[in-house]
């Protein structure tokens, strides 16, 4: 056996294992998020199939963009971020269903926005 072999070997390994990890990192945020914003949204009294997927996604969607600009801003923990603006994406939406977001700020909300965006009165 040759020792380019060996060589070759130790560049392939690593850049197959960060492949695979930016895959699973590009992924699994999203999968848990919305796991987590369903979960949440049970503590609330709510089930998950009042919203539509897409609805979901946005939705998970905006929390992480949210918990990411928290984390540059703030040096906050990202998955500390994201669950914390998941449960209040929960709060708002059981607020929204029981008819308390009368005033004019609390319409213009972006979780009251996108539950209208996808049909949701």
């Amino acid at each position: 056996m040759s020792w380019w072999w060996i060589v070759a070997g130790f560049i392939a390994v690593p850049a197959l294992y960060f492949t695979v990890a930016s895959l699973i990192g590009t992924v699994a945020p999203r999968t848990s998020g919305k796991a987590y914003l369903v979960k949440a949204m049970k503590r609330q009294g709510l089930e998950a199939s009042t919203l539509t997927e897409p609805c979901l996604d946005e939705l998970t969607a905006k929390a992480m963009k949210v918990a990411d600009m928290m984390k540059e801003v703030g040096g906050r923990p990202y998955s500390t971020a994201l669950m914390e603006h998941l449960d209040a994406t929960a709060a708002t939406i059981r607020l929204y269903f029981d008819g308390h977001l009368q005033s004019d700020w609390d319409r213009d909300n972006s979780v009251v926005q996108t539950l209208k965006r996808h049909g949701i009165e």
